[in-house]
């Protein structure tokens, strides 16, 4: 168990504690004083916490904590802890950092009791910017993968609104053979849709967790996670929806590095960089960035332009078919998670992967997803449209035809159908009888009133006929309106473009 060390215990000889400055289920942190120097040197002490873990959890809690630490110790940049020792003591692990005096965004948005200011909020976006730009550039490029507002310090005194990036613990070493992460990480609203288990994460998960960070830090609110964007894009709310005070500009921005797929988003952070900088408003204390461009040390493959509005979309996303949008992804999915979960039942896989994973969905992402970052320079998307675009678009337009004719058809026959039920119960509850009228409605509408009528008469076994036939007429009406409604709900749905 983690965060039982009391004030004035020494660990490995020379580190003094002062006191508890936090925990949770990853472990305590201590603030401690490294008497191995005479100024008594204030360090953070990490402890990893073992509780509630197996045998075999605890070997991969603790292989994680050392990749962590090995991580940390090759890193050397002013945004980034500087880790200075790592020591296994009492069964327990240790990762030693440089202490930072001050406050989680995440605490700042808190004491604010509401957005924070934008110009300030920029400011701190190019030093995230910068610090994953020197991440993802590194010879074996880092994926921090959980960016968001509790991973990030700010910084009091000399070096004020100076932000420091925390918690390493998923961190990944980014591999481009590799199509798929191997475990499921990261933070409801913060996390990609690559990140929920159906492709790999690559620096352009980094982007989107920034500019949920942004969004969280500017109208103060955690985004909807990617899982429920993609089932409902409603459930959504635009920045300026909720902050009026947020820029076109800066919303846009947010908004390009939150897109759904990864190649309609900000293909470096160097480009998301520059378009923060064009804006010409991220001028605060906080910061400090060159004016300078970094070239990036890595390019994408098809790289879209940047959007100045939402309506200004990249040339192969404005002629997605509905096949390809909806029909094609959602037997992907389905299949993808058969597969995993065939996958995971033969591989005794633990619940310790999913657990890292706040609230995760199963519900994945498009194939597209697992596009790999390529080298070179970035190419201009073709003007001319290719000839499985073409295919699919003919095949879009015959099923989007016929859905179109089962949705009218379904709307005349529930029609139809209602019209039936209100003559039948009208006839039977005021015992009308108007001839041939009568006789075709009871014949035609008997079959559909008749199964709910065999179903209520155990519950009213002395009631009179009519009041089981007047009864069931309404029921039948409910469930039939219901039913046609949700179906043609559903085709319609599939017919929107």
């Amino acid at each position: 168990m983690a965060g039982t060390l009391t004030t004035g215990s020494l660990l490995s000889g020379r580190y003094r504690i002062v006191q508890l400055m936090g925990e949770g289920g990853f472990g305590a942190v201590y603030r401690a004083n490294d008497e191995r120097f005479q100024g008594a040197r204030d360090v953070a002490i990490k402890e990893m916490s073992d509780a509630n873990l197996s045998p075999g959890e605890r070997d991969q809690a603790l292989e994680d904590f050392r990749r962590e630490a090995n991580l940390l110790v090759q890193l050397n940049h002013p945004n980034l802890p500087h880790v200075s020792d790592f020591f296994e003591e009492g069964g327990k692990a240790y990762l030693v950092m440089e202490f930072i005096e001050g406050k989680t965004l995440e605490q700042v948005l808190e004491d604010a009791h509401g957005p924070l200011d934008e110009t300030l909020v920029m400011g701190w976006a190019l030093q995230l910017c910068d610090v994953l730009h020197y991440l993802h550039s590194r010879p074996q490029p880092i994926i921090f993968r959980d960016m968001k507002p509790s991973n990030v310090m700010v910084t009091k005194g000399p070096a004020d609104n100076q932000l420091k990036l925390i918690d390493f613990g998923i961190a990944r070493v980014f591999k481009a053979s590799a199509t798929r992460d191997t475990t499921l990480l990261g933070s409801q609203g913060y996390a990609p849709l690559e990140q929920y288990g159906r492709g790999q994460s690559d620096p352009r998960s980094d982007i989107y967790a920034l500019g949920a960070t942004l969004y969280h830090l500017l109208t103060g609110s955690v985004p909807a996670d990617a899982p429920s964007r993609r089932i409902n894009p409603e459930v959504f709310a635009m920045p300026r929806q909720l902050n009026q005070r947020i820029s076109e500009a800066h919303e846009e921005i947010i908004l390009t590095a939150m897109e759904q797929d990864p190649a309609d988003r900000f293909q470096s952070v160097e480009a998301m960089r520059n378009a923060i900088l064009a804006d010409d408003v991220a001028q605060s204390p906080g910061s400090r960035p060159s004016r300078t461009p970094v070239t990036p040390s890595y390019t994408i493959q098809n790289t879209p332009p940047v959007p100045t509005s939402r309506s200004s979309e990249p040339v192969a996303d404005s002629v997605k078919t509905t096949f390809e949008r909806t029909i094609l992804p959602l037997a992907i999915d389905i299949g993808s998670t058969i597969y995993q979960a065939v996958k995971g039942r033969s591989s005794g896989s633990t619940a310790g992967n999913s657990s890292r994973m706040e609230q995760t969905s199963n519900y994945a992402g498009p194939a597209q997803q697992q596009r790999q970052i390529m080298e070179m320079a970035p190419l201009t998307p073709p003007v001319q449209e290719p000839v499985t675009r073409k295919v699919l678009h003919g095949v879009d337009n015959i099923f989007v035809g016929f859905i179109k004719v089962i949705y009218h058809l379904l709307g005349l026959i529930s029609t139809i159908i209602i019209l039936l039920l209100i003559a039948h119960f009208l006839l039977t509850f005021f015992q009308l009888s108007l001839g041939e009228f009568s006789s075709w409605v009871n014949y035609l509408s008997t079959p559909l009133v008749a199964p709910f009528g065999n179903l209520l008469v155990p519950f009213h076994p002395s009631s009179s006929t009519n009041y089981i036939v007047d009864v069931s007429a309404i029921v039948a009406f409910v469930v039939y309106s219901i039913g046609f409604g949700l179906i043609r709900g559903l085709l319609e749905l599939l017919t929107k473009r």
